[in-house]
């Protein structure tokens, strides 16, 4: 009986690091060549436990390269003489006891949940309205794995913007830009149109909803942060 119970836990064991190790795969065969990675092994996340678990995974990875990113610009504060010009770097670790975890782990994590199967469900339903069929965990994964190469950007740009700050933005445009045409090029796999111009009109339709949406989030919070700090004055 016992054996019976560490064999399964050893099985449960192997099955884990296998997704996981699927998954890095993914993402990194994603990274480097995205048309041929997202034709030959997106149909591998089109349930929901295949999907989750990736959704999952990144998120996590997501919310640790965040957190270090922050705690080293945190620790390592790079402060510039205007009169002089010359640039001091300031070791203290004593500024990680002001960082809010919370807000670094839960809601980061949280907030990428919501994003990814925001972006993803409002592609569904346009495609559903335009009779459009559509994997809605296909999307999710395809929403998930595009956007990879930005937050990494965003992580490596924290170190060089200690040697060159511009060089440090250019990054992360240039990751934006590289994610966003591998997510319009896997939407489009995704979601086909015999008509090109119906494409346009896709995705058209699909962004403009979602800087609506994401204008009156965030209006709403500029709002309650003004509404909170009136309060406390």
């Amino acid at each position: 009986m016992e054996n019976e119970v560490k064999s399964v836990g050893k099985n449960n064991s192997f099955d884990l690091m296998t997704t996981i190790m699927n998954c890095i795969t993914f993402i990194l065969a994603v990274a480097l060549k995205p048309v041929n990675a997202f034709k030959s092994k997106v149909k591998d996340y089109s349930d929901f436990k295949s999907a989750g678990i990736l959704v999952l995974f990144v998120a996590l990875t997501k919310m640790i390269i965040n957190l270090l990113g922050t705690m080293i610009s945190t620790v390592f504060v790079k402060q510039r003489n205007f009169f002089s010009g010359e640039t001091k770097f300031n070791v203290s670790f004593e500024n990680l006891k002001d960082l809010n975890y919370f807000d670094l782990i839960v809601k980061n994590i949280f907030w990428s949940i919501v994003v990814i199967a925001a972006v993803a469900g409002i592609y569904y339903i346009v495609a559903m309205i335009m009779k459009k069929n559509a994997n809605y965990f296909r999307l999710v994964s395809i929403t998930t794995v595009s956007f990879v190469p930005v937050f990494v950007a965003g992580f490596v740009s924290i170190i060089v913007a200690y040697i060159y700050a511009p060089l440090s933005v250019f990054l992360v445009f240039a990751a934006f830009i590289y994610s966003f045409l591998i997510f319009i090029n896997a939407i489009d796999a995704e979601v086909e149109f015999k008509d090109a111009d119906y494409k346009i009109y896709f995705h058209a339709i699909c962004l403009t909803v979602m800087f609506i949406i994401a204008y009156y989030v965030m209006s709403n919070a500029i709002g309650d942060i003004v509404s909170l700090n009136s309060l406390l004055k």
